[in-house]
C-alpha cells in the first residue's frame, strides 16, 4: 500500500509530532507499505520528505486539489491512505481530516467530526454527559472575561479551593497551570497562559491525591471496539501536574504502571466507559481515553483521538501488554480508513 505519513504542523505539539512520526515510520516498513512521508512546517506548509526527520527538506512543496489529490510539481502522488501523526491545532482538530477527505485521501484514525469534538474538550464534556458518562466538573472562560475576585470566588464555590486551569483544544501539558492556593493575580496569569494556546481555556477542580488512569481504545473487524485494560501514570517526581518533560523525555520520570493493580471491577468499569466514551463522538479507528480515579471511583477527564505514539507513549505501551501486535492494528487502521472513506464517498449526492 502507498501510504502517506503526514507529520508536523502549526502546533506546540510539533516535535512531539515528529517523534510520533518516527515509531510510524519503522512499522510501516515493517509492513512493507511504500511510504510517502509528508512533513507539515510551522506555516502551515506541506513539503515531501525522504525520510522523517527534524529538519524539514522545503525541495519538493505540495498540495491538495480537492476532488483530486495530494501533487506535486511532477504530478499526484499514487496514495492510498495517509497515517497522520500530527497532534494539537490543524492536524488533530478535524481540521486535516476534513482537507483530506475534500482531496479523496483515505486517513487513518477518526474522522472531522470525532475528531474536532474529542479535540474540543467542553463540546465533549457536553456530549459524555448527555450519555451518562461522569466526567469533571467544568468552567468554560473566554477571552472576554476579566480575571476578578468575584470570578475567582465563583470559580471555588463551584470547584473547590484548588483549581486546574488549561486549554481547551490543545494537549501534552501545554499551557497548564494548577493553582494550589489562588489569587486573583496567578488566575489571570493561568488563564493568560491557557488562553495563548487556545480560544476558550477551561476551568476545573484540582484532585491533589488523583490516581491517573489510561486506557487503548482501537477498532477491529471482527471484534468491534476493543478497550485495552488500563495502566495506571506514575508520578514519581511528584508534581502538581504530568509536565510535557516528564510525558515526553526519557528523563522526565513518569511511567505507565501494567498491570494497574486496579481490582477486576474497576477496570472493567473503565474498559466500559472507554468505549462509551469512544462511540458517543462518533470515533473510529482508535483513541486514547484518560480518567481520573475520585473516592475509586472512574471520572472521564479527556479522550485523544491522536494520542502520541513516540517511545514513550501510552498507547502503544497498553496495546502491547494487552497482547496486541502494533503492526497488525496499523495495517488494520489502514484498511479500515480505505473501506470506512469508500462507503462515505459513495453515499448518494442527488436527489432521485
Amino acid at each position: 500500500m502507498n501510504v502517506a505519513l503526514i507529520y508536523g504542523g502549526r502546533s506546540a505539539e510539533h516535535e512531539v509530532s515528529i517523534n510520533s512520526a518516527k515509531t510510524i515510520e519503522k512499522i510501516l516498513k515493517r509492513n512493507h507499505h511504500t511510504l510517502y512521508p509528508i512533513a507539515i512546517d510551522r506555516n502551515g506548509c506541506w513539503f515531501l520528505q525522504k525520510q522523517v526527520q527534524s529538519t524539514i527538506d522545503e525541495r519538493i512543496p505540495l498540495w491538495l486539489v480537492p476532488g483530486s489529490g495530494i501533487y506535486a510539481q511532477s504530478g499526484m502522488l499514487p496514495i492510498d491512505a495517509g497515517f497522520p501523526t500530527t497532534h494539537g491545532w490543524g492536524g488533530e482538530d478535524g481540521n486535516l481530516q476534513g482537507l483530506c477527505t475534500l482531496a479523496k485521501i483515505p486517513l487513518a484514525g477518526c474522522d472531522t467530526v470525532s475528531s474536532a469534538i474529542g479535540m474540543h474538550k467542553a463540546l465533549a464534556q457536553s456530549i459524555f454527559d448527555r450519555s451518562g458518562i461522569p466526567t469533571i466538573p467544568t468552567i468554560t472562560v473566554t477571552t472576554a472575561m476579566t480575571a476578578t475576585d468575584s470570578l475567582l470566588e465563583e470559580f471555588r464555590r463551584r470547584l473547590g479551593p484548588s483549581l486546574f486551569i488549561k486549554p481547551e483544544n490543545a494537549g501534552s501539558s501545554v499551557g497548564i497551570t494548577a493553582l494550589i492556593d489562588p489569587d486573583r493575580t496567578h488566575l489571570a496569569r493561568a488563564l493568560q497562559l491557557a488562553l495563548a494556546y487556545s480560544e476558550r481555556a477551561l476551568v476545573q477542580p484540582y484532585y491533589p491525591e488523583v490516581i491517573e488512569v489510561e486506557c487503548a481504545v482501537f477498532e477491529d473487524s471482527q471484534e468491534g471496539i476493543i478497550a485495552t485494560r488500563p495502566g495506571i501514570i506514575k508520578n514519581p517526581r511528584k508534581e502538581t501536574f504530568l509536565s510535557y518533560n516528564q510525558k515526553y523525555t526519557l528523563q522526565g520520570g513518569a511511567y505507565l504502571q501494567l498491570p494497574s493493580g486496579l481490582s477486576d471491577e474497576i477496570e472493567a468499569e473503565i474498559r466500559s466507559l472507554a468505549v462509551r466514551a469512544f462511540e458517543a463522538i462518533k470515533g473510529s479507528g482508535y483513541a486514547r481515553v484518560d480518567f481520573f480515579l475520585v473516592d475509586e471511583k472512574p471520572i472521564l477527564n479527556e479522550i485523544n483521538t491522536l494520542p502520541g505514539l513516540t517511545t514513550t507513549s501510552h498507547w502503544p505501551k497498553l496495546l502491547q501488554h494487552g497482547g496486541y501486535s502494533i503492526e497488525n492494528v496499523v495495517n488494520h487502521l489502514l484498511e479500515q480508513a480505505i473501506s470506512d472513506f469508500d462507503r462515505r464517498w459513495n453515499l448518494r449526492t442527488r436527489y432521485d
